[in-house]
């Protein structure tokens, strides 16, 4: 059975990120007899990959890696420094006397250990006394509940994390508490303002989209839009010359750059350019999620649906964020956007194969191996590759947000 490897965010209070939690689901990946070996779980998985795919799997941030107390007894090798990892364990271990020594050691080579999933019942007191960072749920605990929790924890020397916040509602309760991390995907919900500030598309922008999108598209008519906007032009020349589009010889024109680049990496390029105008007070890591999407949505439409066209699959996926980072209705932002019908079924309803595409790779951030599952065999997708896909796809994106 098909064994998957994704990453959630965790930020701190003003939405910078710190670190990222490791999650492997699907097959036997929380299983401590995987494959005849009594460790291989996440932290088997880490140790046999993650040396060499640290970089694709966190860049420079700290990596939660999940450990069971079958890892800890068999003693298995911490794969990362001190300084590039959180060891995890959960709140319901048991705290048998090897596991204690195993996690002291841990904590003695200078490790951080976290509690994952503390609810209501808490786990023995030496498992608090050499935790670091608490894992408070707030899929399992109630508003009630945390106050109570949190009055009670603050007597040990550790950092509050919230897990799975759900929206900025429950971000805001967290930080009033006095949590200050948060772990998931929350900041890609939807926060709707009134009409009066909804951000809006610069015309510049839209005439550029609308050119790149036109039946005949003129390369004149793009230099001159370009190169009415310094810092469009200032933008373009950087990431023609940057390694993600790496060249022998620097191009030193705008019109060149455009020449070169071409139209399917001119689309793919001004529309995220559109998105991180409108992202300046979001997260960076909302851009960086919807580079994430468009590259695994391109690469497998290339890879494994030839029927439908990569670029569009691209473009589906950069845009699947635009309506939080615009803060509106994503069919309001889709009026002020020349978009192929196509495009626009698939952010708005999810019901072609686009959309579905889309679903997927949400529901594999998710780490919901039933939905991931589900949607690739109506697909007719081979499961297995979409863990290579993924890991292209955040080195991919790790390359383009530095040039940005």
């Amino acid at each position: 059975m098909e064994q998957y490897v994704s990453r959630q965010p965790i930020f701190d209070k003003k939405l910078c990120l710190q670190a990222y939690k490791l999650l492997c689901f699907g097959g036997d990946c929380h299983s401590d007899d995987y494959a005849g070996e009594p460790e291989m779980s996440v932290g088997q998985l880490v140790r046999r990959t993650i040396t060499d795919d640290a970089a694709k799997i966190a860049a420079d941030k700290i990596i939660f890696i999940d450990y069971t107390d079958r890892i800890l007894n068999n003693q298995v090798e911490l794969p990362l420094g001190s300084e590039r990892m959180v060891v995890e364990v959960s709140s319901e271990i048991a705290p048998t006397e090897q596991v204690c020594a195993a996690l002291s050691a841990i904590k003695t080579a200078g490790y951080k250990i976290a509690l994952d999933k503390l609810n209501v019942v808490f786990p023995d007191e030496a498992i608090l006394q050499l935790t670091d960072i608490v894992k408070v749920d707030f899929r399992t605990t109630t508003e009630a509940d945390r106050p109570r929790m949190l009055a009670r924890l603050k007597q040990y020397n550790m950092e509050f994390l919230a897990l799975d916040v759900k929206d900025r509602n429950e971000y805001q309760e967290a930080i009033a508490l006095g949590f200050n991390l948060f772990q998931g995907f929350f900041f890609a919900s939807p926060t709707l303002i009134s009409s009066g500030q909804m951000k809006t598309i610069s015309l510049n922008r839209v005439r550029l989209i609308g050119e790149l999108f036109a039946d005949r598209p003129s390369f004149d008519e793009l230099t001159n839009i370009v190169e009415s906007d310094v810092n469009m032009s200032f933008k373009l020349l950087k990431l023609i010359n940057s390694a993600a589009f790496y060249r022998r010889n620097k191009i030193k024109n705008i019109n060149q750059a455009l020449v070169i680049l071409g139209l399917k990496e001119l689309r793919k390029w001004a529309t995220l350019i559109m998105l991180e105008d409108n992202c300046q007070d979001k997260p960076e890591e909302l851009v960086r999620v919807a580079i994430i999407r468009a590259k695994m949505m391109e690469t497998t439409a290339h890879q494994q649906l030839p029927q439908i066209d990569s670029q569009k699959a691209f473009l589906v996926g950069l845009m699947s964020l635009i309506d939080v980072m615009m803060e509106k209705p994503m069919e309001k932002v889709l009026e002020e956007l020349p978009l192929d019908d196509e495009i626009a079924v698939a952010l708005l309803s999810r019901n072609n194969v686009f959309g579905a595409l889309l679903k997927m790779i949400e529901l594999y951030e998710q780490s919901s191996f039933e939905g991931v599952r589900k949607i690739a065999e109506a697909l007719n997708l081979t499961g297995q590759k979409l863990p290579f896909i993924y890991f292209e796809a955040l080195e991919w994106a790790e390359l383009l947000a530095k040039d940005l």
